[in-house]
């Protein structure tokens, strides 16, 4: 089934699961609120409607997962609600338009609404059939985006130069290192073609397999953990979707201006690409960051030419 006709048929599907569920009706609400304030071009401005359903959804969705009662716990629904709102608390920049890295109280606050989503994801894999909602849009690709979720090799498809940058040992596995299993995953991302229609969900990967050590790492402005945030948004900030665009374009503008100031040249050397993704004025001369982009591009093309889909692992 063609990508259009996938998304369609979706969209119907979680148009029932709303009048099913009202944890799931009030995250689309407040989606649809938010979406209304951007087309306002008000994103800055508080909206009560918005407020109003994002907190009924947490607290329905958060029932919905406790209510010992529950046999079985319906994964479409919980997956539907927890995207929503996860899209949710990343559209909303309301707090942080130009306030630098530093002199937020909490500089990446919005992920702490993404930390349990690759616990549910977990759930996913080991539960979901073929047929979910939520499968359903990935089609050719969903064997891929469930294997993503496990742990590989530290090393497992990183560019040499970056395992010596994040000092990743061989034997690492993805748990026990602070970089490792974000490394891995965002290499992962960054070597997938962005002309791809299911690209963005693709990239929405990338919060699942944060853990609360990483996004501590963010939140104390490690500079390492920052270039890999920097990395995820620079590929946000060439999707054109009205939920993405202005958070991604305003804390990769912020990392950048923030490494500038406090990273090192063997890290800077790197930040071309968030750089032109996000327009900040970059002042090196160095392209590593755009060349290591293009070989990861450029090896998955060439293992994908000689990939049979057929074939059975």
């Amino acid at each position: 089934m063609p990508i259009p006709s996938r998304v369609t048929d979706a969209s119907q599907k979680f148009i029932s699961i709303a009048i099913a569920e009202p944890h799931a009706m009030h995250s689309m609400l407040a989606v649809a609120a938010c979406h209304w304030r951007y087309h306002l071009k008000s994103y800055r401005r508080r909206c009560p409607s918005q407020m109003f359903h994002s907190m009924k959804a947490c607290a329905g969705l958060r029932h919905y997962l406790e209510t010992p009662q529950r046999a079985k716990i319906d994964v479409d629904t919980a997956m539907t609600t927890s995207m929503f709102l996860g899209s949710l608390a990343f559209a909303d920049a309301t707090e942080d338009s130009e306030v630098p890295l530093e002199n937020r109280p909490v500089p990446f606050h919005w992920l702490r609404n993404q930390l349990n989503f690759g616990s549910l994801l977990g759930y996913f894999q080991s539960t979901a059939k073929m047929e979910s909602i939520c499968l359903g849009i990935f089609g050719e690709i969903t064997q891929e985006t469930l294997q993503l979720n496990g742990n590989s090799p530290g090393t497992d498809g990183v560019p040499r130069e970056w395992v010596i940058l994040f000092d990743v040992e061989e034997t690492s596995m993805s748990k026990q290192d602070r970089y490792s299993s974000v490394l891995c995953r965002l290499c992962h991302l960054l070597s997938l073609n962005p002309d791809n229609g299911l690209a963005l969900l693709q990239y929405m990967q990338f919060l699942e397999g944060l853990s609360s050590p990483f996004v501590l790492l963010l939140n104390t402005l490690d500079i390492r953990a920052l270039m890999l945030l920097s990395y995820w948004l620079a590929l946000l900030c060439a999707k054109d979707c009205w939920w993405s665009r202005v958070r991604s374009r305003i804390d990769c503008w912020e990392i950048c201006k923030y490494l500038e100031k406090n990273g090192d040249e063997s890290l800077w050397r790197y930040m071309d690409f968030p750089a032109v993704a996000c327009d900040y004025p970059y002042t090196s001369s160095s392209s590593a960051g755009r060349h290591l982009v293009d070989r990861l591009r450029q090896e998955r093309s060439q293992y994908m030419d000689h990939y049979d889909p057929i074939r059975e692992d």
